[in-house]
């Protein structure tokens, strides 16, 4: 017994968690971070590649030379398992004075394992909001915040925008239309910023801003982020039912009234009933009496005749 205690506290000794170095290659700023995940240092960092995720593995200290043929570094760097080095003001990462002297001590002195993470994260945080510069994906915008606000229940957003930063969302309310033998649409309504959506239609799954459907039985469930590890989701069972669509044709003379027997039509480009159609122009009618649709294409045409006025001058006395 006493034997396996004495295993368990040496393997306990030697159990560390690694300070890691996260870069954002995006404005070149750099971070420090200890084992809890408490941000330790800051740094302006100048670094050229455009991902690395290593570990440090080993330290380079300076040779002293009589002779000066090659050209090694001047300074300590630590190397990355990759072969990347990192230094204060040498090598292919460059973190400053005061960093490198904290990352030095952590691994040389402490024994503490280092993580470098650099990657391109077109984010800004501030104290109440959160911007996003580019597209960016939500793997990418999750491991970057996480760092920053780890209790702090944000959504996942992806595209470009002005985010405010709050403790929860509101859900997002939902209309839902249908026209008989048409189809119909769920639209979002949100309180307060939008966000994106995850529909699935019918085992079919997509990311619009909106869905639409046609006649027939339907199952639509919108899945909506409410933080990083909770998600809320909403489901409509919907049936639209199928009718016989008419369609037919008609050509209106310009400066006519539209025809009374439109009276219980509605037409889709506002246009009233009994309307003189005063310019030429397509436009469509619709009446629903079930179980048929009526559709009709006006096409209102120019066949007036032109009047033509041709005015010549009168000659003057000195022409013939």
């Amino acid at each position: 017994m006493r034997i396996l205690i004495s295993i368990l506290l040496l393997l306990l000794s030697g159990f560390t968690f690694a300070t890691e170095v996260l870069i954002n290659t995006y404005d070149k700023t750099g971070y420090v971070f200890d084992e809890d995940n408490q941000l330790i240092a800051s740094f302006k960092a100048e670094c050229d590649a455009v991902r690395i995720s290593s570990v440090v593995s080993n330290v380079y200290r300076p040779l002293h030379l009589t002779v000066d043929y090659f050209p090694l570094p001047v300074s300590t760097l630590l190397i990355l398992e990759e072969g990347q080095t990192l230094g204060a003001n040498e090598g292919d990462i460059c973190v400053g004075e005061k960093a490198f002297e904290l990352l030095y001590q952590k691994y040389c002195s402490e024994k503490k394992s280092i993580t470098v993470n650099v990657d391109f994260y077109p984010i800004e945080i501030y104290s109440d909001r959160i911007v996003i510069k580019e597209e960016i994906t939500r793997e990418k915008f999750q491991h970057f915040v996480q760092h920053f606000l780890p209790d702090l229940a944000v959504w996942y957003p992806i595209t470009p925008g002005v985010y405010p930063l709050k403790s929860s969302r509101l859900k997002p309310e939902f209309a839902l239309y249908t026209f008989p033998g048409i189809g119909g649409g769920v639209i979002p309504i949100f309180h307060n910023e939008p966000c994106s959506l995850k529909w699935n239609i019918d085992g079919i799954e997509t990311t619009k801003s909106a869905v639409f459907f046609g006649p027939g039985e339907h199952q639509i469930d919108a899945v909506y982020d409410l933080s990083f590890n909770s998600q809320w989701q909403q489901g409509f069972r919907v049936f639209v039912p199928y009718q016989r669509v008419l369609f037919s044709s008609t050509e209106v003379s310009l400066g006519r009234v539209s025809s009374g027997n439109y009276e219980d039509y509605f037409f889709l480009d506002g246009i009233e009933p009994h309307r003189i159609f005063s310019i030429p122009c397509k436009t469509t009618l619709i009446t629903v009496d079930p179980p048929e649709i009526s559709v009709v294409r006006i096409t209102v045409q120019d066949d007036m005749q032109p009047i033509i006025n041709i005015q010549c001058p009168q000659k003057t006395s000195g022409l013939l």
